[in-house]
């Protein structure tokens, strides 16, 4: 039985903005950041990190889940899959 990795957050920032995404699926970048109430600047940098760590991605001002809880994950950089 496979169990479902919970994100780990360096700061409440983080932890804000992917539950904010989390909840509602796909969000506007600027609504995120409205609704979190970051400055611009912090706001990019906190969104990077996520993006970095594989958390969330960003599309066109769009935000979302990266890997949707309990979607089958592959890890980056291999293109091995399972039969």
């Amino acid at each position: 039985m496979a169990t479902l990795e919970r994100p780990e957050f360096e700061t409440d920032a983080q932890k804000r903005i992917y539950q904010y995404v989390e909840r509602h699926g796909t969000a506007a970048r600027h609504t995120v950041r409205e609704v979190v109430s970051l400055p611009p600047d912090r706001f990019r940098e906190q969104l990077a990190e996520l993006t970095t760590k594989g958390y969330l991605e960003e599309d066109g001002g769009t935000v979302r889940l990266e890997h949707p809880p309990g979607a089958p994950r592959r890890l980056r950089g291999t293109d091995r899959r399972d039969p």
